[in-house]
């Protein structure tokens, strides 16, 4: 039986880490509509958004797994920082798509809770304020 080979890290993964996450959000194309004529009725450019960038996705285009980045993160103070960047990244382009309505509401909802650790459920308030009695 042959022994997987153990990726190698390289202080160069951090700016590629980085950069991977660090791309545009969104491209405008052109919207083409026609008449049943074929003819061109309108044209205009609108915005359209590109998919949100993952770890998974950068692992997979460099022949890794997300278990190997985990090991390297827990091994590597420069990769631990660049991966912090990254999420950082990630979250901002994960609520400004949602917010402007690119990303579908419950997905962006679904994403926001598995991929940064924000909460759907309202934060429990620290201390309750006693209930005010109106007695008139």
């Amino acid at each position: 039986m042959k022994k997987k080979r153990r990726a190698v890290y390289s202080p160069r993964l951090c700016g590629a880490l980085l950069q991977h996450f660090s791309g545009p959000s969104c491209r405008e194309v052109r919207e083409i509509t026609y008449h049943p004529n074929g003819e061109v009725k309108q044209e205009k450019e609108v915005r359209a958004s590109l998919p949100l960038p993952t770890f998974e996705d950068f692992a997979w285009q460099r022949g890794l797994t997300t278990e190997t980045l985990r090991r390297w993160e827990e091994e590597h103070e420069e990769f631990r920082e660049a991966c912090e960047l990254a999420r950082i990244r990630q979250r901002h382009l994960l609520i400004t798509e949602a917010l402007t309505g690119d990303y579908n509401a419950a997905f962006a909802r679904f994403l926001a809770c598995a991929l940064c650790g924000l909460s759907a459920q309202p934060a429990e308030a620290k201390e309750t304020l006693p209930a005010v009695v109106d007695d008139l």
